[in-house]
């Protein structure tokens, strides 16, 4: 799916969202996923603007190659149940670290058993309570 999801245009589009704002962007393809986490203001105005629209396009092309068996769009929301991506339950407040530098949640013996953050290409080592 990420050969045909990251097309020209979508590589130059997330180039500019990385460029929008001081903060973290992370932009990452799995077989079954894509996600991308902006942990950054962005000034409201012109630039917000271009960076929703940015968004909704690259929801859109993801959506167009979902039709693929197997694939499933699913929106996570800021305030939904995090889930650890080393052993994919549910992380719960008096277990979770997070990573300084991406804020991804992982159960605090899971950071200790990967040695740092799950991310790929992250390489974060430093988590605090979250």
């Amino acid at each position: 799916m990420a050969r045909h999801v990251l097309d020209d245009v979508t590589r130059t589009r997330l180039r500019q969202m990385d460029g929008m704002g001081d903060g973290p962007f992370l932009f990452q393809g799995r077989p079954r996923q894509v996600m991308v986490r902006v942990s950054r203001r962005i000034e409201e105005g012109a630039q917000l603007q271009r960076f929703i629209e940015s968004c909704y396009a690259l929801v859109g092309r993801v959506q167009g190659e979902a039709s693929a068996p197997g694939m499933e769009i699913e929106t996570v929301s800021p305030g939904a149940e995090a889930v650890c991506q080393v052993c994919g339950t549910a992380v719960e407040a008096a277990r979770r670290v997070v990573c300084r530098k991406c804020r991804v949640p992982h159960h605090d013996d899971c950071w200790a058993y990967n040695d740092g953050c799950s991310i790929f290409a992250c390489g974060e080592r430093r988590s605090e309570r979250g």
